[in-house]
């Protein structure tokens, strides 16, 4: 999923306990999600390793669907920061070499002939880049599912993908979360109304949603024209 679609779907669900926020004074029916997200909190701070390992399971089958990007601010608004970095940092590198080991071993052929172009496009920047691409792929958001069935066509170690995809979508993941942990839970808006999203961290975590991305791409092609620059000034 691309990252615009992430942070679309991020700010569906602002939009959502905006609308939460609006309407639960005029339909007290609604009070009924309130009541179902505190004995939630309290079911995950009551049983907090088996309610991670649930996460943990969730976040990995669905990831294995491509599309359903945008997950990590909803866990973060239920988990909390550090403890959803975990759970989704390692859920999402093990659906990544999941589906990496089912294209190597079973649907290579597939893959190739499908997306030549893109394999040997891949295929030309890791023979000049090596696993920097890769990272740089990592931290610029590119399609998770696209990149996992592509490095796994190509003869890219295992060893390899794994470190660059667990480090590489490590700072993508921090900052969704922590914009999911500013949100405010439902007690808290049926309380205070729309002015509790209103809270500066949390613009600033959507923000960088959208800037960190496009600010990795524009690094690394700054690194790469003054590599070219280098090159050609010793030639």
């Amino acid at each position: 999923m691309s990252n615009r679609r992430r942070v679309l779907i991020g700010l569906m669900f602002v939009g959502v306990l905006a609308a939460v926020a609006v309407l639960l004074p005029e339909y007290t029916s609604l009070e009924v999600l309130v009541r179902r997200e505190t004995r939630l909190r309290e079911s995950i701070a009551n049983n907090p390793f088996q309610s991670w390992m649930i996460g943990f399971g969730v976040y990995f089958l669905a990831s294995l669907v491509p599309g359903t990007g945008g997950k990590s601010m909803i866990f973060g608004w239920l988990f909390g920061l550090w403890s959803a970095v975990l759970m989704i940092d390692a859920a999402l590198t093990l659906a990544a070499l999941t589906t990496f080991f089912i294209c190597r071993y079973l649907i290579r052929d597939v893959v190739e002939s499908r997306f030549t172009g893109h394999v040997e496009r891949l295929n030309r920047h890791l023979a000049r880049d090596g696993p920097f691409y890769l990272l740089q792929l990592r931290m610029a958001h590119a399609p998770f599912t696209f990149i996992n069935y592509v490095s796994g066509a190509l003869r890219v170690p295992a060893r390899t993908f794994w470190w660059t995809t667990q480090l590489g979508l490590l700072p993508g993941t921090i900052v969704f979360v922590f914009a999911g942990t500013r949100l405010p839970t439902l007690h808290e808006l049926a309380d205070q109304g729309l002015i509790r999203l209103l809270d500066p961290w949390l613009i600033a975590g959507l923000l960088l949603t959208a800037i960190l991305p496009v600010a990795v791409r524009s690094l690394s092609r700054l690194l790469h024209i003054r590599r070219l620059r280098r090159t050609d000034s010793l030639t």
